[in-house]
This record gives C-alpha cells, structure tokens and sequence, in this order.
C-alpha cells in the first residue's frame, strides 16, 4: 500500500528541512567582472608593467587608480587622453572605459603643465 498523498507531502517538507540545515554555507561570490578591470601600464622609462586596478571601470575609478599608482593628486589632473596605434589621440569618457579588457597594455605618459601646476595623462596603446 503506498501513502496517502498528504503524508508523502510532509514527509517531504521533512526532508528538504533537514537538508537545508546539513547544507554547507554558500560560496562566496567572485566580483563581477564588470565591476573591475586590471590594465597593464608602464612609463617610458619602465621596463616592467604595472598593473592598474579600476574599480568601477570608469573614469572616475581611472583617476583613482592613477594618483594611487603614480601619486598624482587627482585634484590637479586635468585631461586624460588615449592615444590609438594609428597615432590618433582623444579625450578618455565613461563610454570608451567600458570596451576595456582586463590585462590591456598602455605606456602612459604624465605631462606636468607648469602654467596651472597640473596634469595631462596619455594612455598609448600597444
């Protein structure tokens, strides 16, 4: 004889409450990857790269990763441009951060403007 369908019920409510105070703890999750993004950079003058964390992969997570990176006061960093392998160069936005790959490889170049004691930053591609 089988059992009646409200016991099999229970039986299983039963069983799903045990198993889910055996359940291990969940995992954590990994950040999204579109949280984040590594860029590997160097100086002309550098013979290794260095990475450089943006975190978010914006414009603002670029100005804060290069005064962390270069010590560069954000305060007085008043362009940041990119510069193609086809030479051509242009404003950094929001927009053109998001394209970008974790482990993408750039010269950076940092430009005193002695006039207003500021900055210019120029990203090279590779």
């Amino acid at each position: 004889m089988y059992p009646s369908p409200d016991r099999r019920s229970d039986k299983l409510e039963e069983v799903l409450a045990q198993s889910e105070l055996l359940a291990p703890p969940a995992k954590k999750r990994r950040p999204n990857e579109n949280d984040r993004v590594m860029l590997y950079v160097k100086e002309l003058t550098d013979k290794v790269f260095s990475p450089l964390h943006l975190v978010p992969p914006n414009l603002i997570g670029l100005i804060h990763a290069i005064e962390d990176k270069f010590r560069t006061p954000k305060e007085k960093i008043r362009d940041i441009f990119k510069r193609s392998t086809k030479g051509i160069t242009v404003k950094m936005d929001d927009d053109m951060l998001r394209h970008y790959h974790n482990e993408d490889c750039f010269t950076v170049e940092i430009e005193h403007i002695l006039d207003d004691d500021m900055y210019d930053i120029t990203f090279s591609e590779l």
